[in-house]
This record gives structure tokens, sequence and C-alpha cells, in this order.
């Protein structure tokens, strides 16, 4: 496990919380032994040479080392939205003909990887490209975004047009292609290769449809760098330039969440521990309550942020003019309506109010 471990930090050492941060995580990992799981994921799986399942002893080789990109599903043999899951990702995958290979890794038979992965429910999905983290979700989601992540990994490794010989494949990625591994890459912390992504947008002229979100790709970065002004700098070109773009939900959502930002000292983005430990103390002031919310909210622990702002709410709702409320839904606002983050706190936020 020594040159696994090795090679993993240096693989996943960009992901950090923040990959995890904006997806919901319903099936969180029970403390229970393995003994008690009377089913083995190696029962109902259909071993190939691209469909297989790996142990910490043959991960490196298996995944790692793969000449082709890999699907990696944690699983666990208690979790029934992991056997929900599994013909989904078998059809995505299937689909390329081999090109695509999925691994599945039992997180209760492979607690050091799964320690190391970060993984903190199933089921959770990895995309790998030689060697590199690309990609990852989980949670339950729809058959169509499976497809689309499949896809996504499929043609980062092979350029879209990997059936023309006269593609190249770095200008054969197409500008929806760069915004979703910009995304990617910022939600796992790498800013300067989600910048790239962005920037690279921004550069081809022939996609000036895009620079809208472009805009926003960097400024989402410039608020994980706690750079508030070039947010700020960043939204006002696209409030200039693409108004028109305003009412898309990619858009506005980015919007939202600067906008939050820039209400915010910087001090409460750079030490959210003082926040935390001044909010334990002070439990009923909703000021320190709300300023932790935020900060959280915008440093990418959006279902903490969302929590302390919904305990705001119970304490006292009407606080500065229904602040706790107003600043909830602006929260909710800056993320997609179909998250199960926003679906459960806008169900929790109606029973306190009604």
């Amino acid at each position: 496990m020594l040159c696994v471990r090795h090679t993993l930090g240096a693989v996943f050492r960009p992901l950090s919380v923040r990959l995890f941060s904006r997806i919901s995580f319903p099936h969180r990992l029970p403390l229970r032994p393995s003994f008690l799981f009377r089913r083995s994921l190696s029962t109902e799986a259909t071993q190939s040479d691209t469909i297989f399942d790996v142990t910490e002893s043959d991960f490196e080789k298996m995944v790692l080392q793969s000449d082709k990109p890999v699907v990696l599903q944690a699983s666990a043999s208690w979790c029934q939205p992991c056997h929900q899951l599994r013909p989904v990702l078998v059809k995505a995958v299937q689909k390329y003909e081999g090109k695509v290979k999925l691994a599945r890794m039992d997180i209760d038979q492979c607690r050091s990887l799964a320690e190391m992965l970060q993984i903190q429910s199933v089921p959770t999905v990895f995309g790998l490209s030689n060697g590199r983290l690309l990609d990852a979700f989980s949670g339950t989601v729809p058959e169509s975004k499976v497809i689309e992540f499949v896809k996504g990994l499929h043609d980062n490794h092979y350029g879209e047009n990997a059936n023309n010989p006269n593609a190249d494949g770095e200008n054969s990625k197409s500008a929806k292609e760069y915004l979703r591994l910009g995304e990617a890459a910022g939600q796992r912390g790498d800013v300067k290769a989600a910048g790239e992504c962005f920037t690279k947008v921004l550069s081809n002229e022939e996609w000036k449809e895009s620079h809208a979100e472009a805009l926003c790709g960097l400024a989402i970065c410039a608020l994980l760098e706690k750079n508030k002004e070039l947010a700020n700098e960043l939204i006002a070109s696209v409030k200039e330039n693409h108004g028109d773009k305003l009412s898309l939900p990619s858009v506005s959502r980015v919007v939202a969440r600067v906008e939050i930002a820039s209400e915010m000292d910087d001090d409460d983005l750079k030490d959210i521990q003082t926040l935390k430990k001044n909010s334990m103390e002070a439990p009923n002031d909703v000021g320190i309550g709300l300023r932790l919310a935020k900060a959280l909210f915008i440093n990418g622990q959006v279902p903490e942020g969302i929590e302390e702002c919904l305990r705001c709410v119970r304490v006292d709702r009407k606080y500065m003019e229904n602040s706790p409320v107003r600043t909830l839904l602006r929260m909710l606002d800056a993320l997609s309506p179909t998250d199960d983050v926003v679906k459960k706190a806008r169900r929790k936020l109606s029973n306190y109010m009604f």
C-alpha cells in the first residue's frame, strides 16, 4: 500500500472538502462493522476487462495506471441506491465498447482507500483519465446525468472527434466541455486548472455565446482565492457586456453568490474557525450566525452554510427585517433548484414559517 498511498497523494491532493460541498449526501456512512453485511458486491458483478471490482492491492494497477478512462464507483453492499445506480453506469459505459472502464470498490473492504479518497457517502462516483481525477458526483442522479458524465470523461480522454483522424484532441473540445471541466476543477479546489479552462473559452471569439459563463467561472475562482474585488469586476463585466445572459441559471447563480460575498468582511472569509467559536459561545446571536452561514457558503461548504442559516431562522426569523429568511433564499437561488440540499432546505423553511 505504500506505493498506492504515495500515488494517491499526488493524484487526489486537489480533492478537498469543496469537491463535495455542492453535492448532497443522502446516505451517510453508518458506523457498523463490515461483518454484519451479508451480501458481497463481487457476487453481483459481471467481471470483464472493462467492468470489474477493485481492491486495495490492485487499485493502482487497474485504475491509476489504466490507459483508458475509468469510472470508479464507491459502493457498499447495504446501500440500495448503489445497486440502483449500478446498471445505469454499466449501460452508459458499455456504449463506448471497451473504450471506458467501470471499476467498483467496496468501501467496507477498502477502508484505507475510502479514507484517502475522502468518501463521505455512497454512492460516490469518480471519473479518472491517465491517473488524474477529472470529475465526480455523489448520491442518486438522473440517467441523463450519468450518460453526460461518462461522455464527458470519454471525450476528455480521446477528444470529442476521436474517430476523426484530422481532429486535434485539444482543439476538438467544445466551449461547453471546457466550461464543464473548469467547473469540475474548481469544485475539487484546482483553481489554476479551472482558470485555464475558462480562459480558453474567453480567448476564442467563436465561443462568444459562452463568454458570460466563462467569466462567471473565473469569478468563482476569484472567490476561492478570497479575491472579492476581482470577482466583482468579473460580474460587472458580465452585466455590462452580456446582459442578455443574466437570466441563465448558470449565470444568475454565480451573480447571487458573488453578491453575497460582497456583503462580507474579508476577515470572516479568512477566519471561519473564529466565527464558529463565537457562534458556539453565543448560539442565540443571529448576527454572528448569519456571518458564519455566509462564510461557510462562500467558502464552498454549502450544506453547512445552509444549515447554519436555517438555525438562524429557528432562533429568530424576524431578526433585522427577516434577514435570516432573505439570506437563506438568496443562497438557495444561487444553487440548482433540483439539488437535494435545496429541496430539503425549502421544506425545512416551510416548516419553520408555518
